[in-house]
């Protein structure tokens, strides 16, 4: 055998070693499963295989189509993904898990957050073109917008339409100060580089009526307005 044709050869399996790589084996050494991530299936190889039933901690995300971008991940691993199925829709975007930065980018679509926010009412968030990217312990790029959708049905109020805002960077953290369109209601969430959250949400009452439902939630007087604070972890 001729040491070109050795050559070609080494060369033509190392590519089918890459084109052929598992996803599963790709996810099992990324940090994923440390970000909270689980999957009941991974199949497939890495540039284009598939993800059933993911879940972030106790929260269902739905199955998706997942493939590694060959050009964005000179600095690390970057996943494209793309929603499969589920009741909240579309949901797409890329991942960032290796190299200096972590993060999401270009993301778009509802992800349900029942499970994540303790007793504060979101149901859900909407992002559009959201990217979130932490370098170190610190917020290194955000925006985009984020919208909280209140599912609970509150006598008085009326949130249907969401609050809204826009990701930025502060103090390290990532921070979306959102409101409705009316302004009488808030939510401020922070997210840490750890996954630790706060999220403060404020609403102006009115009537007494709407101020003793809050209350119920767990909203407490301040000042002119009733809050509630939760502290966790995605």
């Amino acid at each position: 055998m001729s040491r070109r044709w050795l050559i070609w050869s080494l060369g033509l399996m190392l590519i089918a070693l890459v084109a052929l790589f598992p996803l599963r084996i790709a996810l099992g050494l990324s940090p994923v499963e440390r970000m909270g991530f689980t999957a009941r299936a991974v199949a497939g190889p890495v540039w284009s295989g598939g993800i059933g039933d993911l879940r972030l901690r106790d929260q269902a995300l739905g199955s998706f189509a997942v493939g590694l971008d060959p050009f964005a991940s000179l600095g690390g691993a970057t996943l494209d993904f793309a929603r499969l199925d589920g009741p909240e829709g579309p949901l797409s975007g890329a991942l960032h898990v290796g190299g200096a930065r972590r993060g999401i980018t270009d993301t778009n679509g509802r992800i349900a957050t029942s499970a994540l926010f303790g007793r504060l009412p979101i149901d859900a968030v909407e992002l559009s073109d959201a990217t979130i990217l932490f370098e170190g312990d610190r917020c290194a790029r955000a925006e985009g917008r984020l919208t909280a959708i209140v599912g609970a049905r509150i006598a008085g109020l009326d949130l249907s339409r969401g609050l809204t805002g826009t990701l930025s960077c502060a103090g390290g953290d990532v921070r979306v100060a959102m409101a409705s369109g009316s302004r009488m209601e808030r939510v401020d969430l922070t997210i840490g580089a750890d996954g630790r959250y706060r999220a403060r949400m404020a609403i102006v009452p009115g009537a007494p009526d709407l101020a003793l439902a809050l209350s119920l939630f767990g909203f407490q007087s301040r000042g002119d307005s009733m809050g509630l604070t939760v502290d966790g972890h995605f």
